[in-house]
């Protein structure tokens, strides 16, 4: 993965394609913070995450989520898709109680 770079507004989504192989999982798992980086930087508001202690990093991962490219990996047929999308904002955030 070479040269990837983006600029993403709070509470916008991100989408990312392409062929296999191309970096796309590299990618995911960077900016989820799930696999620390090789190389390159990510800032997450003023948060440089590379260099970012384990608090802070606890902190960052409440505000970023990956939906992965197999459905059945992140979506169950058992639950209504709303109730699953609404589950890790329950969890980590505040945001589902505001808008009640």
């Amino acid at each position: 993965m070479d040269g990837a770079s983006f600029k993403l507004k709070r509470g916008r989504t991100l989408a990312v394609v392409g062929e296999s192989g191309c970096g796309k999982s590299t990618l995911a798992l960077f900016v989820t913070m799930i696999e620390p980086a090789s190389g390159g930087s990510l800032q997450i508001g003023d948060t440089d995450v590379v260099h970012a202690s384990k608090s802070q990093l606890a902190r960052l991962r409440s505000k970023v989520q990956i939906v992965f490219q197999n459905h059945y990996d992140s979506l169950s047929p058992r639950q209504k898709t709303g109730s699953t999308l609404e589950e890790p904002l329950l969890i980590n955030t505040n945001l589902v109680q505001e808008a009640a």
